[in-house]
């Protein structure tokens, strides 16, 4: 079927329609007047600015502002006025960066205001949580006690467990798996603490350490390792390990739904390991129909809700570039100018320096295919290339505020 750019925008609009709210009917909700709407819009820029202030973070251009709070995010990962500032740059539509604002109306600021506000709501409440399931796992880190390799009679629970992740296409029935696994559940169960993690230190123990759980007679596994971040390759997929992650996500879900009315394990603890300590909650999304929910971490929250116009660099009020575009129009100047970059990415940082400084930009332009003779697409896609590499480290900034 060809694909109707029209038809497309069509339905898009229809869309956009049926959730249309007049103004005064969200005037209403907030309890505010159009005017007071208008102050309370100007008192959250001027606090913001103060916090900027406050910390020494530039505001002469969205660059400076970036990178000032990543440097300070590294230094003071627990700072709660840090975390505030984060969350309002990545919800920003232009309020704060005053981006674009010779396109907006006042009716228009008003509604990014109002929503901005409940992303903001609504990421400060997550993080909140997420901060608090933090402290309790590290305290619980602290005073794991080494394995004890418990050979006890098998319990009900045992039993069950046994059955429950024999289901999975990665474990195999054994007499060592079924022993390892029922020692490893007594361990659990020894600690009070540790029982509030229950599917997810199994899961942990089970996915990372499979083979031996399988094959080793008295396989003691050291459960401080299962809170370091495992890494997983979910950019490309060559079969098997896509498979491999299907299984796993499979098998956390069954355990979580297994243990969800035992009310000495806590399931939302148990999904902040699970989601901070690898990127197959991230993967699932991204490439998997959602039959089930998996636990999401601040990160994916904050993906999920930032502005769509972060981080907007290009402000040029002449101009009416786009990379879609670009790339279709003049696709030998686009593809040079991509090639270049691949090969020299430290231009990519010294022009995000320079914007960072106010300096001039045409040194790096012009070291750019074309740019002499097309200056405009040349700092045009420096520009995109910073957003995107901004755009990276900005969200990797919210693993400092979360991690383990």
């Amino acid at each position: 079927m060809e694909y109707d750019v029209d038809y497309e925008i069509f339905k898009y609009i229809n869309k956009q329609a049926d959730h249309y709210v007049p103004l005064n009917k969200i005037l209403e909700k907030h309890h505010c007047t159009f005017d007071e709407a208008k102050q309370k819009i100007k008192r959250f820029k001027a606090d913001f600015a103060e916090l900027l202030k406050k910390y020494q973070i530039g505001s002469e251009n969205a660059v400076m502002m970036y990178c000032d709070l990543m440097n300070l995010a590294e230094e003071m990962p627990e700072n709660q006025d840090l975390h505030y500032i984060y969350i309002c740059m990545m919800t920003d539509s232009g309020l704060l960066n005053e981006t674009n604002t010779y396109e907006r109306t006042e009716e228009q600021n008003i509604r990014n205001y109002f929503r901005q506000n409940e992303k903001i709501r609504e990421l400060s409440e997550f993080l909140e949580i997420q901060l608090k399931y933090r402290e309790k796992v590290r305290c619980i880190k602290e005073n794991l006690k080494k394995f004890n390799d418990l050979h006890d009679d098998f319990s009900e629970e045992s039993e069950l467990l046994y059955q429950l992740t024999l289901q999975h296409d990665f474990i195999e029935e054994s007499t060592v798996y079924q022993d390892n696994l029922n020692a490893l559940l007594n361990y659990i169960n020894q600690n009070e603490n540790m029982k509030l993690l229950k599917p997810y230190l199994i899961f942990a123990v089970l996915t990372r350490k499979h083979g031996m759980m399988q094959n080793r007679v008295g396989f003691t596994p050291n459960l401080k390792t299962v809170f370091q971040y495992q890494e997983y390759n979910i950019r490309s997929n060559n079969g098997k390990n896509f498979n491999s992650y299907k299984y796993y996500l499979e098998l956390y879900d069954h355990l979580q739904r297994f243990y969800a009315e035992d009310a000495e394990v806590d399931i939302g603890l148990c999904g902040f390991c699970f989601a901070n300590t690898s990127p197959l909650s991230e993967w699932y999304y991204k490439h998997c129909q959602t039959d089930f929910e998996m636990p999401v971490s601040f990160g994916q929250k904050v993906k999920n809700l930032k502005a769509m116009s972060f981080p907007n660099l290009y402000c040029d009020a002449d101009s009416d570039l786009d990379m879609y575009e670009f790339e279709n129009e003049h696709p030998k100047v686009y593809h040079s100018c991509d090639k270049f970059v691949l090969n020299n990415p430290e231009i990519v940082y010294d022009f995000i320096y320079a914007v960072y400084n106010g300096s001039s930009l045409k040194e790096y332009i012009e070291q750019m295919p074309y740019g002499k003779d097309f200056p405009q697409y040349a700092e045009f896609f420096l520009y995109c290339e910073a957003e995107i590499l901004l755009n990276n480290r900005m969200l990797g900034v919210s693993n400092l505020f979360t991690k383990i």
